[in-house]
């Protein structure tokens, strides 16, 4: 028999959890602000646009294993494991916008506060490093009155999915990240994944919301090497899909299937590319670089690196000083 888990937040990253949990077996409700997203969900039809979902979430909900409502509290009651799912948007000065994530820690806090059960809090936001310790389990143990490690638990597993293909690579994973400050914390969390492939790795609550860091600036700097070739294709005069099509499955393979067909998209690119790397940069944030250090240290390694190794760095220059 599955666990009982509730989702928060019916946004893509959320809607295709609820989903592809349900379809191993555990019983989930998934909670929105949005009515219009419950009650679809609800009703077995998806929220979002993604393949396979229509057919998942239509199964699950015929199957009794998929529901979803607006009462955050009866959620938490009815289920012993909650993942977090909302979005955490740029502000303009390049801060994380957290908002959605306390307001979510103030409810489901509240609810815990109700339980005789112990409960397991999961983050799958995107957050710097240190965030779900130091912000989010504040609230949670004020709100409830408890004390995390004794009476709720809290863990962070990130998500890595891609559109159009969100539910094969959740379902089939090349490796599944768990983050607790004690391994014992995660107990139902190997429950959940037991039977997904790929590798499991265990680590502290900041490495892991950092891995998923790493992976963002990554495809960030794939963004903007794209954007780059194409912009140098079109003042060339060369089609600039032409050198994918001639690589194929090559160099460039991974970096097309992450990032979409971007080689010719110029509309807001530095924003996008950017976002990632000035969160890092925001003085309010848990991790803060002085710009001006940050430049010197740039220019400090350029005469260490080989000349192939000077491009990556002239671009981190570029994207995180502008």
């Amino acid at each position: 028999m599955g666990l009982s888990v509730s989702i928060f937040g019916l946004g893509y990253v959320g809607s295709v959890s609820a989903a592809c949990f349900a379809s191993m077996g555990h019983k989930v409700i998934g909670v929105d602000v949005s009515r219009a997203k419950v009650e679809m969900m609800d009703s077995g039809r998806t929220p979002i646009i993604e393949a396979r979902m229509s057919e998942m979430v239509a199964e699950a909900n015929r199957a009794g294993l998929l529901h979803a409502t607006t009462d955050a509290t009866a959620a938490v009651l009815n289920s012993e494991v909650s993942f977090v799912c909302v979005g955490t948007p740029s502000l303009k000065n390049g801060k994380l916008d957290l908002s959605h994530i306390e307001s979510v820690a103030r409810e489901i806090g509240a609810a815990i506060r109700q339980k005789k059960s112990p409960h397991v809090f999961v983050l799958r936001s995107t957050v710097l490093a240190g965030t779900t310790e130091t912000v989010v389990l504040p609230i949670l143990e004020k709100e409830s009155g408890k004390k995390c490690g004794q009476d709720f638990t809290v863990c962070y597993n990130p998500e890595f999915m891609r559109e159009g293909s969100a539910v094969a690579d959740f379902l089939n994973p090349p490796y599944t990240i768990l983050g607790a400050s004690d391994t014992q914390h995660l107990a139902p969390l190997r429950e959940l994944y037991k039977n997904t492939p790929g590798t499991l790795y265990e680590t502290t609550i900041p490495v892991a919301e950092m891995v998923k860091y790493f992976s963002n600036c990554y495809h960030a700097l794939k963004v903007g090497f794209a954007n780059e070739m194409g912009t140098m294709c079109k003042h060339l005069g060369v089609d600039a899909l032409m050198p994918v099509v001639q690589l194929g499955e090559g160099l460039l393979a991974d970096t097309i299937q992450q990032i979409g067909l971007v080689l010719e998209v110029e509309i807001d690119r530095h924003r996008r590319v950017a976002d990632p790397l000035r969160n890092l940069t925001h003085r309010d944030a848990a991790i803060a670089f002085d710009r001006e250090e940050l430049r010197r240290g740039v220019h400090d390694l350029l005469p260490q690196r080989r000349l192939a190794q000077l491009a990556p760095l002239a671009i981190l220059e570029s994207i995180v000083l502008g």
